[in-house]
């Protein structure tokens, strides 16, 4: 949260949000809209169910294909895309190039091009599985 410097005005996105942790604690700390997605149903089902029994009204959850789906209102994305082939990577990484400038990108093991962002922070994150490099990352 230091990193991300998130305020109330924000729109939070977590590509590949799972269950949903990561989007629940983002909401209760910065208050901002926060969006997760992913494409398995039952991950949704179950994130929106607990959104629902706490009444958080900032919090979406849809299970949608985050590889084409818009996502251009966004002003931080948090992608955990370990598990995203090569040429998905690089797809997203055209489909960023449109993002507003100023837009805040967490990726998760990767970098994406210079071209497009500004890497601005490279830090450990711990797993259960261990621990890998993520990259807070500046639209151009």
């Amino acid at each position: 949260m230091d990193v991300l410097k998130l305020k109330k005005e924000d729109i939070f996105y977590d590509l590949g949000c799972g269950r949903g942790k990561l989007c629940f604690w983002v909401s209760s700390k910065t208050g901002c809209q926060v969006r997760g997605w992913d494409w398995n149903p039952k991950f949704i089902s179950r994130a929106d169910r607990l959104k629902k029994l706490l009444g958080i009204s900032t919090l979406t959850f849809e299970c949608k294909d985050f590889i084409t789906e818009d996502f251009s209102d966004a002003t931080c994305i948090y992608l955990f895309g370990l598990f995203l082939r090569e040429s998905q990577i690089r797809h997203l990484e055209k489909r960023f190039a449109s993002l507003k400038s100023g837009t805040r990108l967490i990726s998760v093991g990767f970098l994406f091009s210079s071209k497009f962002f500004l890497t601005t922070q490279t830090f450990l994150l711990s797993f259960p599985w261990g621990k890998t490099e993520a990259y807070l990352q500046i639209k151009k």
